[in-house]
């Protein structure tokens, strides 16, 4: 191999290097529902048939499927089963696996995968192969921009001046990006609760009031005493005096 080609072969890897980094880039820019509608094209490539969503136009944030975003049958490494999907744009924890292998349950399912952007922890690694009646897949940043490349999915082949080269497919981007901002996003509710005043002793030294032994005092927002209170000591204290002048004539 003479240095010409060696230096080219470089390039050509270095060059798919940042063709996988800008994709993944590309990527995580995307919603929930965008990156599943990604993903549907993926296992497509990988040889799996009926992927379809679980609903039409989720809302962003956390899904409403128990750990499940899209069903597919068939593929090459898990066999001929149905299976269940989740997408993430996070490090998979092995939370992900377990509400993975709830959401196979519950829908009757031998067989999960879990497609991310980002890395998989150790932990989650394991679980995934804990039980192997129940067979996780994880598909992880890397592995997933790879597919991408080798399906020519979110890239297009143009003509370059050492051959065919790969570029990012905008079209393609521009089509998950407009549905990312047409997916609806959940309302946050703010709900004001009334503060709920707690009782207990006036004094923190555990005193309570001459006036009403029995009743503990209320705190109050000032941390002074309470008007009704006070007023309530006022006449006691009149009381007491006005019965000593009685007495004392």
């Amino acid at each position: 191999m003479s240095a010409e080609e060696t230096k080219r072969d470089l390039d050509r890897i270095v060059d798919e290097r940042c063709l996988k980094e800008e994709l993944l880039r590309r990527l995580t820019d995307l919603d929930r529902y965008a990156l599943a509608v990604c993903v549907q094209r993926v296992l497509t490539s990988l040889g799996y048939t009926e992927v379809r969503a679980l609903s039409g136009r989720p809302m962003r944030g956390r899904n409403s499927h128990g750990g499940a975003d899209l069903v597919a049958s068939g593929g090459e490494e898990l066999g001929p089963m149905r299976v269940v999907v989740q997408v993430k744009s996070c490090t998979v924890q092995r939370r992900a696996v377990d509400e993975l292998r709830g959401a196979m349950l519950r829908r009757g399912a031998p067989g999960g995968i879990i497609v991310s952007t980002e890395s998989v922890s150790n932990a989650a690694f394991k679980a995934a192969h804990a039980y192997p009646g129940r067979p996780v897949r994880i598909i992880d940043g890397q592995t997933l921009a790879a597919l991408l490349v080798g399906g020519l999915i979110g890239v297009r082949e143009e003509p370059g001046e050492t051959g065919v080269e790969l570029k990012i497919d905008e079209v393609f981007f521009a089509r998950l990006g407009k549905l990312s901002r047409e997916t609806p996003q959940r309302e946050s509710r703010t709900v004001a609760y009334p503060r709920k005043s707690r009782l207990r002793p006036y004094s923190d030294r555990g005193r309570r009031s001459s006036c009403h032994p029995s009743k503990p005092w209320v705190d109050h927002p000032s941390g002074s005493m309470p008007e009704d209170a006070v007023a309530a000591c006022a006449t006691a204290l009149a009381l007491a005096i006005l019965l000593t002048l009685l007495l004392a004539l």
